[in-house]
């Protein structure tokens, strides 16, 4: 992956400041670390316990659980800025504070309501020694790509009966927006679709704000670059067949087939050696491999046999020990013995992954899949039929989730099919059991996918194992975004002259891993434009199957 976007470090420098900063004005004092839950996640994926400890902070703590007073310590609250700030006040009003100071710092800003609420309360603002906004309310997950979590994002845009406040769901996003922009020091143009009246009335709200926010900087946004970045704003039903094509990429896969907590997947349980962390900032391995081709690992399980010949080398009980043979291999068995543990259970999970692609034919159903959504087979127009994807719905193997997104891509892709014809289809994909019926009918208000100009990419990689033929509609509107060939029939398109250096996509919805793929290949590609990825949330076909069935939910 590309490192020169690392949005991470950004953030990372911004909090890190903060704290020393807080510590060199408190020799002395050692710190206790509140967080709330909503923070939390994000903050533990940025610094780690060895790094704060360096710090001086000794102790991170729930801002929401009952704490323990330590009047000795002084506290830096690191809190959400819709957190019920009562906890704070409640913590320096009696006359025995819990802690000998506070550092109050926001991931926004601290919001006009929690303002007023300490401003009312003198008392409890005497121990505040050091008030900021940090703008990091935002989740980077890879070098150039962060998440602005909003659940309800989706059914925003399409429920039919939406029950989600526009205000509330805008705040949301906005929030994060606006950091993740303050911290890449710029102010976008704005680029959207124009048949979205929702998505109008958002990108409207999000300049508003952000024009405010830059006014109260202390420079008053001078130091904010007005004309060289574009906000792509890409709705979550303009390519909605996407997320759900079969995609046998690394990451794909283990999303598709583990069961994932918190990023992790643990092969064995009870067994700390055995989690693999799905993070590049953690694991290389799963840094350098994630948007490859999951077979491509031969080139792991070579580094996993040298550990092994290496090993066998310098424990035979003949070798001399003082020969130069010994020297090189257990230098060699040094430098590769920390990724034995790794190696050894990335191995596994391909294993694993290797046997769901034969028994479950998943090459079969991807193949069909790329042919409804490119309405193309073997170099020909391709035009779907019921017959073939009776095929698919009857074959022994797949699972019926695999089943169900290929009904979908059927749907999605133009495939005429009846009440009747449906009902027949779920029963003979053991379907009926979930309320997946729902999932289905339920597409029909996402509208019409955004119309395509190419669905094959411009000069393709050229490797083994990519059998692709679809091409996402996001990647396809990137490389227009950065050559200026928007077209203006479908988006509200900024006045500009000349190239951006930036270009964020931000997908109003939730993104794909294909497309965070589609768009690495991108980065790599046009080293020129800088390109931020931002979403709601990530999205496995099932987590996108499950948005759509709950579109006419009333929760």
């Amino acid at each position: 992956m590309q490192a020169s976007a690392d949005i991470r470090t950004l953030e990372r420098n911004v909090f890190i400041n903060a704290i020393t900063k807080i510590k060199s004005e408190n020799k002395g004092f050692k710190f206790i670390l509140v967080v709330d839950t909503m923070t939390l996640p994000a903050i533990s994926a940025l610094i780690s316990t060895t790094e704060l400890i360096e710090h001086n902070v000794i102790l991170t703590e729930l801002y929401e659980k009952k704490r323990e007073p330590f009047p000795m310590y002084q506290a830096i609250y690191l809190l959400h800025p819709c957190v019920d700030i009562k906890q704070f006040i409640a913590d320096f009003s009696d006359k025995t504070p819990l802690y000998a100071a506070a550092h109050l710092l926001f991931t926004y800003t601290c919001l006009p309501s929690t303002m007023s609420a300490l401003e009312s309360h003198p008392e409890v603002v005497n121990h505040i020694l050091t008030f900021l906004d940090l703008w990091i309310h935002y989740q980077p997950t890879q070098p150039g790509v962060f998440m602005v979590p909003s659940p309800r994002a989706y059914k925003f845009l399409y429920s039919p009966n939406s029950p989600v406040d526009f205000n509330a769901i805008s705040d949301e996003i906005n929030y994060g927006l606006i950091s993740f922009f303050l911290t890449i020091k710029a102010i976008p143009s704005i680029a959207y679709p124009k048949s979205m009246d929702k998505i109008k009335r958002f990108c409207t709200k999000f300049n508003d704000q952000l024009m405010g926010v830059t006014r109260e900087l202390d420079d008053g946004g001078r130091s904010l670059n007005k004309d060289n970045t574009l906000l792509l704003i890409i709705p979550r039903g303009a390519d909605p067949i996407t997320p759900l094509l079969h995609r046998f990429t690394y990451q794909s896969m283990i999303y598709e087939n583990f069961p994932v907590e918190n990023d992790c997947v643990y092969l064995k349980e009870g067994d700390p050696n055995s989690v693999v962390a799905l993070n590049p900032y953690e694991d290389k391995i799963f840094n350098d491999y994630c948007y490859k081709h999951f077979q491509k690992f031969i080139e792991i399980r070579d580094l996993s046999s040298q550990v092994t010949q290496t090993h066998k080398i310098i424990t035979d009980p003949n070798i001399d020990k003082t020969s130069q043979k010994y020297a090189e291999a257990m230098k060699r068995y040094i430098r590769d013995q920390s990724y034995a543990t790794t190696v050894s259970n990335h191995l596994d999970i391909c294993i694993r992954l290797d046997e769901a692609l034969t028994k479950r034919c998943l090459a079969d159903i991807s193949k069909y899949e790329q042919q409804l959504a490119a309405k193309e087979k073997d170099g020909s127009s391709y035009k779907p039929n019921l017959s073939d994807l009776q095929d698919i719905i009857i074959k022994q193997g797949p699972e019926p989730m695999d089943k169900l997104r290929a009904l979908a891509v059927y749907q999605l892709s133009g495939g005429k099919i009846s009440d009747t014809e449906l009902e027949r289809l779920l029963e003979a994909g053991s379907l009926t059991t979930g309320n997946w019926k729902d999932a289905i009918l339920n597409l029909k208000y996402l509208g019409d996918a955004a119309p395509r100009q190419s669905l094959r990419e411009v000069n393709p990689v050229e490797e083994p194992f990519v059998t692709d033929i679809y091409y996402p509609y996001a990647a396809q509107a990137c490389m227009d975004a950065i050559d200026g060939k928007l077209d203006k029939k479908c988006f509200e398109i900024p006045t500009h002259t000349g190239r951006y250096t930036n270009v964020v996509l931000f997908f109003f919805g939730g993104v794909s891993f294909a497309e965070l793929e589609k768009v690495e290949l991108l980065r790599q590609r046009m080293k020129s434009t800088k390109i931020y990825v931002g979403a709601t949330n990530t999205l496995t076909p099932r987590q996108f199957l499950a948005q759509t069935r709950g579109l006419t939910s009333t929760q």
